[in-house]
């Protein structure tokens, strides 16, 4: 029966040669279509998924506003992030990150090149952690020097161990290389060759730190103690809005609302 069936099938095929062979096509090129969209959804929902944890780590976002006209925005004050934490021990560790521009940065051996320069807190790889090639993320923690990438290693130094090395740069600003991680997967937010360690200048004068509330300046990350449910983020906002801006800055018609976005929906949902 089976036989036949395919027998007649054949049949068909051969005196139907041109309708077959368009069919077949079609149906190869929808296959491939499905398979490549298949692909690029998976690449696409994967992001920044592959550092531990990250499950646990939120970005910091956050709207201003006064009257009718409100901004929102991924950029935090710096000390936002400070200040949350001193009353919440939910949040176990804060990192804040600045873009600061590109930077020449020469070696002796003639190479030199514009980098974007990330300056971050130096807490960095405790909250993201990264796979280490060279050197020790105690040192940077340290801030005994900048961490760099793989590739930005190879520029300069080829296949050498450039622990040790000491960069210049064409602001004055001696770069000794103190940790050399993997270039980081495609499927990250995250877009850096080069990390300077800094604790950002931040005051220790509470009535200071409080002016620069409404100076959207870092990108600001906690990481939460597992199992926080980031809808209770909303309370924990207002409270700090009624014990650090509303006195001061209410009287003006200051707003302002911050919200948790988990670290795998930055990249889609930004």
């Amino acid at each position: 029966m089976l036989a036949t069936a395919f027998k007649i099938s054949l049949r068909t095929l051969w005196r139907e040669k041109r309708y077959a062979a368009i069919n077949i096509a079609g149906l190869s090129l929808a296959l491939a279509c499905v398979i490549v969209l298949g692909l690029y959804l998976r690449h696409e929902l994967s992001y920044d998924r592959h550092f531990e944890g990250y499950e646990n780590i939120y970005r910091l976002e956050n709207s201003l506003g006064r009257g009718e006209i409100v901004s929102t925005t991924a950029l935090t004050s710096s000390v936002a992030g400070v200040l949350l934490a001193q009353d919440n021990p939910e949040i176990e560790e804060v990192v804040r990150v600045q873009k600061f521009g590109q930077v020449i940065v020469r070696h002796e051996n003639g190479q030199n090149f514009a980098w974007d320069q990330i300056v971050v807190t130096p807490n960095m790889f405790r909250v993201f952690k990264h796979h280490i090639l060279y050197g020790d993320p105690a040192a940077f923690e340290e801030l005994r020097g900048v961490a760099v990438s793989e590739s930005f290693a190879r520029f300069y130094f080829g296949d050498a161990n450039p622990l040790g090395e000491t960069l210049s740069t064409d602001i004055g600003i001696p770069y000794p290389i103190a940790l050399v991680f993997a270039d980081l997967p495609d499927n990250t937010h995250f877009k850096y060759k080069l990390l300077y360690p800094n604790n950002l200048n931040i005051s220790s004068d509470v009535a200071r730190q409080r002016e620069t509330l409404f100076v959207p300046s870092a990108y600001t990350y906690v990481k939460m103690r597992p199992g926080y449910d980031p809808g209770d983020w909303a309370e924990v906002s207002q409270a700090f809005y009624d014990k650090h801006m509303k006195e001061r800055f209410g009287p003006r018609g200051l707003r302002w609302r911050s919200w948790l976005q988990p670290l795998a929906d930055v990249h889609l949902y930004s």
